[in-house]
This record gives structure tokens, sequence and C-alpha cells, in this order.
């Protein structure tokens, strides 16, 4: 999502601006698509062993002969695209968007955490160890190309010198802001606590679950949107749900912000994250973070932006004491929505963004990206 923001807001402001990715419609695979001003490269999508033909991108790098080449996550064709750049001596500018995403050995600590999770054969095992300690290693290769890295909170920056040896630079994320937003007295009418992200291991989507189970006795609504499992695994998650828990499933982009729109709170139960999306989402709607745990840069603290908890039980008491403690409850939404409108637009994200490659003389005139 933010890759995208930042891709249409440059493409505004007169750059030339390639967008490669996968696609899931088979029809669109090879072609290229030009949509909000950016020229997509739709590819295959990649099987379960990533790095067998990560070859694709550096084919459409070369067809693209792009003058800086950006990148918004971490695997395997990082290994790739860092080849490329060294290869035609090309700009890599690379942003951490999660936590975890420093640890050099990402996918092999992904792997133990799926393997404490599930049942796995040691064959199996074995095979997806050396897959990932394959992609591991050429996601270490790409990161040593990067000419300026980015990431989204202090933790990431320390992590990412300590133990990649890379110095970055903060980036900030930005959203569009909403046309119009519900008054939060309304907001606390609908007592609606929304969660919304993918439904992997480092989301904790059982957490969310478990707190509506404990919500039972209370007039709260709980929502939850979300994908990324197969119908398998959806299906074990969400065998036993309370009846205060609504399912919605994997929902197109302005369904899900529709919820936004209504929320009373967003309730954030990851392991670990950069800086959520979500987070964003909720504030310029003036719905206040409930999180346990994560608070990039302690921001939702030092700006009274929600309430991060320790324990699941602290969040229970909490949305009970916002819900009758009206006034609180407003000016805890009106500080999410002057924050996120001052700190977080799309315009405000691509001017530090542009400011620093400038500073750095990466960026010295438009051209491809």
């Amino acid at each position: 999502m933010q890759a995208w923001f930042l891709a249409t807001e440059l493409a505004r402001r007169g750059y030339d601006v390639h967008y490669i990715c996968q696609s899931v419609v088979p029809t669109k695979v090879g072609q290229t698509e030009r949509l909000q001003c950016v020229n997509i490269h739709w590819l295959r999508p990649s099987g379960r062993f990533l790095w067998l033909d990560v070859g694709k991108y550096f084919r459409v790098l070369i067809n693209i002969m792009p003058d800086i080449v950006i990148q918004r996550l971490s695997y395997c064709v990082t290994g790739t695209i860092g080849r490329f750049c060294r290869r035609y001596k090309k700009p890599f500018i690379w942003i951490c968007t999660d936590d975890m995403s420093p640890n050099p050995w990402l996918s092999c600590s992904k792997l133990r955490a799926m393997c404490r999770n599930a049942s796995i054969s040691w064959a199996k095992h074995l095979v997806f160890l050396a897959n990932a300690i394959i992609c591991d290693l050429m996601r270490q290769r790409g990161l040593r190309c990067v000419t300026q890295a980015f990431v989204l909170n202090d933790f990431q920056g320390k992590e990412l010198l300590r133990r990649c040896g890379i110095k970055p630079k903060r980036m900030i994320s930005g959203h569009p802001i909403p046309n119009y937003t519900l008054p939060p007295r309304k907001k606390i009418d609908q007592a609606i606590v929304l969660w919304a992200g993918n439904l992997g291991y480092n989301k904790s989507p059982k957490t969310f679950i478990e707190l509506a189970h404990d919500c039972l006795h209370t007039n709260l609504r709980f929502v939850m949107i979300g994908g990324g499992l197969s119908d398998e695994r959806v299906q074990e998650l969400f065998k036993s749900i309370p009846s205060n828990l609504e399912w919605k499933g994997r929902l197109p982009f302005k369904e899900t912000i529709q919820y936004f729109d209504m929320a009373t709170f967003l309730v954030n139960t990851s392991i670990s994250e950069g800086f959520p999306n979500t987070f964003i989402q909720a504030w310029l709607r003036g719905v206040p973070i409930l999180s346990i745990g994560v608070d990039p840069n302690q921001v939702v603290t030092k700006n009274r932006l929600g309430y991060v908890a320790t324990y699941l039980g602290d969040l229970e008491r909490e949305m009970l004491r916002l819900i009758n403690s009206p006034e609180e409850y407003i000016e805890l939404s009106r500080n999410a929505k002057t924050y996120a409108e001052q700190h977080h637009t799309v315009e405000a994200m691509t001017d530090k963004f542009l400011g620093i490659l400038q500073s750095a003389d990466i960026l010295r005139h438009q051209g491809n990206l």
C-alpha cells in the first residue's frame, strides 16, 4: 500500500514511475498496464521456493533500465535487485518495513516460528530449511548493495546498523486524507472494535478472537477483516468464534476503509510492526489505537493517540472506560486526527523521501524509478 502511494505521488510530480509486481490474474502476466500514470509490469506469482524464479525481476529491470530502484519489502528478490544495481551502477533504495527485517536470517527465523505452531515432518523441515537459507543468503547479498536505506522507527534503525552495518534514514508513512469523518460521539454510539490485517503468525489474530470472547458480557461489537491464509487454516482459526464477532474475510480496499470510518477503536495484536498502515488509516478518521505492546517510537503514548497495554485484559478495561468517559474519548479522537493530518499525509511522506535523496545527491533529475 505504501509503495503504491509513493509511486502514484512520484508519478503525479512528473517522474516516470515503473511498478513491478506479481498478479494472480493469468491474463495479466507479462503485460504492462498504465494506472494513475504509473506503468505496472505484471509478473507471474512465485511458488513456494521463491529463489527459483527471481530472474523474472532481473529481466524486467533490464528492459526498463531505471535510474533508481526502490524496494519496500525484503526477501530473496532483494539479491536480484542488488545484482542489477551493482552491475549497471544504479542507486538501490531499500525501505525496511518490519521490526524483524534487520535480521539477516529472517526466513530461517520465520520458519522456526512456523514449526512451533504447526506439525511438520523432518523431511519437509529440512527442505524448507534449505529454502530459507538460500533466501536469506540472497537477501544478505542484496542488502550489501543498498545505496540508501530507510526505516520506519528507531528500533529498526539501531538493529539495521548493529546487524547489517547499514546506517539508515527515517521514512514516514502516509495516507490520503478522507473527505469525511464520523463525529467522535457517533463513534462512541457505534461501539465497534476493529481488527484489520493479514492473518499471519506475526499479527496474532487469535488474540483478537480471545478479546472478543472476553467481552461477550459487554455491548462492544467486534469486526475482523483479513486474509493471507489457506481456506483450511482460516476454517481452523474461525471454527469457534463468539457471537459478538463478525468475520468479514478479505475485502477490497474501499470496503475495508468503510469499516475504519465506522470504528470506535482499532485494536492491534501484532508481535512486531514497523509503522502499521492501519494506525494511520484509523488516526486520519479520529479512531484511537488500542495496542498490545506495539508502539513505534512511543508515538501512541507520547501523543495520546490511544492506549498501549501489556496484557489482554487491559484492553477490555480501557475500552469500557473510554466508552463511559466520552470527553476523554473525544480528546483522543481529536488528537489522532490532528496528528495524522500534520505528519502522515502522502504529500508529507513524499516530500521527506525526496528531500533525503536530494541531500544525499542520489536524485539529481527526474528520471525512471
